[in-house]
């Protein structure tokens, strides 16, 4: 999460997927970084793919 008033630096937040996709629309407007951790489609793990939060 971005630094805020009151929090000048920027902060970790791990949700799971269900609480990701409860939250991805506040998590935009906060201007939140996602990173989605875990097995590729094809069930291998990999290096994280850094994106901007604009799944819908």
């Amino acid at each position: 999460m971005p630094p805020v008033p009151g929090r000048p630096h920027p902060v970790d937040l791990w949700l799971c997927g269900h609480h990701y996709r409860c939250s991805a629309a506040a998590l935009e407007a906060a201007g939140a970084m996602v990173e989605f951790l875990g097995a590729q489609e094809d069930g291998f793990l990999r290096e994280p793919a850094a994106r901007e939060a604009t799944v819908k």
